[in-house]
């Protein structure tokens, strides 16, 4: 990064601090980016030896470049990649060591996905993720693939944690909505707040 040069602020005039704030946002996610790069690059060099699954030793099909999205923007980072013949897969050392999943989407952006979308539907969770974070962090579909996975992850609702049932007089019929969707219908997509 080439050094920043900046006006001297003449006493008295205006400052557009929104711009500054802006401009200076971007260069620190630029600077942490190029040094989440240069930190996992170098841990990337590590090869997994045999295959997790079957334990058969791994074929080294050297470094290979993929795109790791973070609270700092997208990092691209060349990692070494073993693949095992019997499973026919792929094993990457520090993939697992950062807990991205496939995607590349690291553990703090997840987080602050997930929190998001407990707020709000997808696309406006997008949407306020890149007026937020000053990048595009992911898809409404991809937000919509986090939240689930993560909700999975935390196990099924207890008695205590399940809303009571409520019984209408027959006459009505009670539904609940999780804030974009009405659960129980047919197609979900279809009914979905939009």
């Amino acid at each position: 990064m080439s050094e920043l040069k900046l006006d001297a602020v003449e006493p008295g005039s205006a400052i557009d601090a929104g711009a500054e704030e802006e401009l200076f946002r971007e260069l620190g996610q630029r600077a942490a980016a190029e040094v989440l790069k240069r930190r996992w690059e170098e841990a990337g060099k590590e090869a997994a030896v045999e295959c997790a699954h079957c334990g058969e030793p791994l074929t080294d099909l050297g470094l290979r470049e993929k795109e790791f999205r973070t609270l700092c923007g997208p990092v691209r980072i060349r990692r070494r990649v073993g693949y095992c013949r019997r499973c026919r897969e792929t094993a990457v050392t520090l993939d697992k060591r950062l807990s991205a999943d496939n995607t590349g989407i690291t553990p703090g952006l997840a987080r602050v996905i997930c929190r998001t979308a407990l707020e709000m539907a997808y696309q406006p969770t997008k949407e306020l993720l890149t007026d937020t974070l000053g990048f595009v962090p992911c898809s409404a579909r991809e937000i919509e693939r986090i939240a689930n996975t993560h909700g999975a992850s935390m196990g099924e609702p207890t008695e205590a944690s399940r809303p009571a049932l409520v019984r209408g007089n027959g006459k009505r019929l009670h539904l609940t909505m999780d804030g974009t969707m009405i659960p129980g219908l047919a197609d979900p997509q279809e009914h979905r707040l939009k």
